[in-house]
């Protein structure tokens, strides 16, 4: 492989890793959203109970006591459903910046082999190398 051949083979790897990285970085945040609107929606829910427990205790439950909990936990869960769409659009543009998983393994199955000599790529065995002569281990 000439300097040329690993400066492509090494950038495409960087770029593969920055493009990984960022896209779990961005999915982490929205996860992480997601964990807080869940807890914040456990305690409304709770909140919910204890108001119609009370409610009911007193004998004049009414469902307007609750209606800004619920109107809040409605209003949590479409922002749930927004962030996971979002992390659906992370995962389809790595894809779409990174190839699809079938390129991928296609370029995964055919084993290169390199000259120890000169670096010289082959995506098939060869005895000697044609950049620089080198007799080839097989």
């Amino acid at each position: 492989m000439s300097n040329n051949g690993i400066g492509k083979f090494f950038n495409r790897g960087v770029a593969t890793i920055s493009v990984k990285a960022s896209s779990a970085l961005e999915k982490t945040k929205y996860r992480a959203r997601i964990n807080t609107l869940n807890d914040e929606i456990e305690i409304l829910q709770k909140r919910i109970g204890q108001k119609t427990y009370a409610s009911w205790l007193n004998g004049a439950f009414a469902i307007e006591e609750i209606n800004e909990e619920l109107l809040s936990i409605q209003a949590k869960e479409q922002e749930i459903g927004e962030l996971e769409l979002r992390i659906q659009q992370v995962d389809e543009n790595s894809k779409s910046l990174l190839g699809t998983d079938e390129s991928l393994r296609s370029e995964e199955s055919v084993e290169k082999r390199f000259c120890p000599n000169c670096g010289k790529e082959y995506s098939r065995p060869v005895k000697y190398c044609t950049e620089c002569g080198f007799l080839m281990e097989e």
